[in-house]
């Protein structure tokens, strides 16, 4: 069997020609084949009892309602008979994830809005539906590391207070004291007769402080 192949920017469409002079078994196996190609980006949909060949295309959206997975269409709603994930891996490109339990057709998406308490709001060209999803995830990723920067901070900030208080109480004081004793808070902890512990805590958040700020 001869394979011919012609690429042209001229042709309209992608057409397979088979030329023989009979019907043979291995034709019939390549008809077969690529019929199957075709039928693979179609999902199987069940609609009142009879079940359809549904096309992406006509597709809006796909939902997850009663633990059914659903197809909203043109003609209506299906029912298909996998789980989300596995549709998602049937589907074109342009169909994203919007949430745990919804895919959207991004061509059927008319416009976007977001809304005053942060949620997008998605309108879509069929019959005006509109979803609601909740803001990305990443700000939350973002805040996070924030925080965590801002810990980094503050500790270090209490190390480098420890050190150098140590080195200021060998020079000033002949025990440990967190702070400065010549100093105005420090004379009027020690003329209150301030425990070790509570100067030791106003210490660690004034340095912890430090540390953030700087």
């Amino acid at each position: 069997m001869k394979i011919k192949v012609q690429i042209d920017s001229v042709f309209q469409e992608e057409t397979l020609q088979i030329q023989a002079p009979s019907r043979t078994p291995k034709i019939q196996q390549v008809v077969e084949f690529v019929e199957s190609l075709d039928n693979n980006q179609r999902l199987k949909g069940k609609k009142d009892g009879e079940t359809y060949l549904i096309e992406p295309k006509t597709i809006s959206r796909i939902y997850i309602e009663n633990r059914q997975v659903l197809a909203e269409t043109i003609q209506g709603e299906c029912h298909l008979g996998l789980r989300l994930y596995q549709v998602l891996e049937k589907l074109p490109s342009y169909f994203i994830k919007i949430s745990q339990s919804e895919i959207v057709n991004l061509k059927e998406i008319e416009c976007f809005n977001i809304t005053p308490n942060g949620l997008v709001e998605i309108h879509l060209k069929n019959k005006g539906n509109y979803l609601l999803i909740t803001p990305l995830p990443q700000s939350n990723k973002g805040e996070t590391t924030m925080k965590k920067q801002l810990f980094k901070s503050g500790t270090n900030g209490i190390l480098i207070g420890l050190a150098v208080s140590m080195i200021m109480s060998l020079i000033w004081a002949p025990s440990y004291m967190p702070l400065n004793p010549h100093s105005a808070i420090g004379q009027w902890m020690t003329s209150h007769q301030v425990h070790g512990s509570i100067a030791l805590a106003y210490c660690l958040i004034t340095w912890f402080a430090i540390g953030i700020l700087f």
